[in-house]
């Protein structure tokens, strides 16, 4: 499984039809790059994400986003791409 890869710094998982980020993802504590952009998201887990405080690039874009995601705890983000999603506050 690859939430055990507790070093892995980058994961991509685009156009695989990803309804829900799993909770395990907060395993992934050495993460810089998470990219989940053409899936079915309708939200993107707060508190399962709590963990990633290494990351600097998030891709979200192409989902079914409402709200921008609270990035406060992401210190290190550099890159958040949130476009093509029908987002109705930021």
């Amino acid at each position: 499984e690859v939430y055990a890869l507790t070093n892995l710094t980058s994961l991509f998982l685009n156009k695989i039809g990803i309804e829900e980020v799993p909770s395990s993802i907060s395993n992934l504590s050495a993460l810089k790059e998470l990219a989940l952009s053409g899936n079915k998201l309708g939200t993107f887990p707060f508190a399962a994400t709590a963990a990633l405080y290494r990351l600097e690039k998030l891709e979200l874009y192409g989902n079914k986003l409402n709200i921008v995601p609270d990035i406060d705890r992401f210190f290190c983000l550099r890159l958040l791409y949130l476009s093509q999603n029908p987002l109705t506050t930021l």
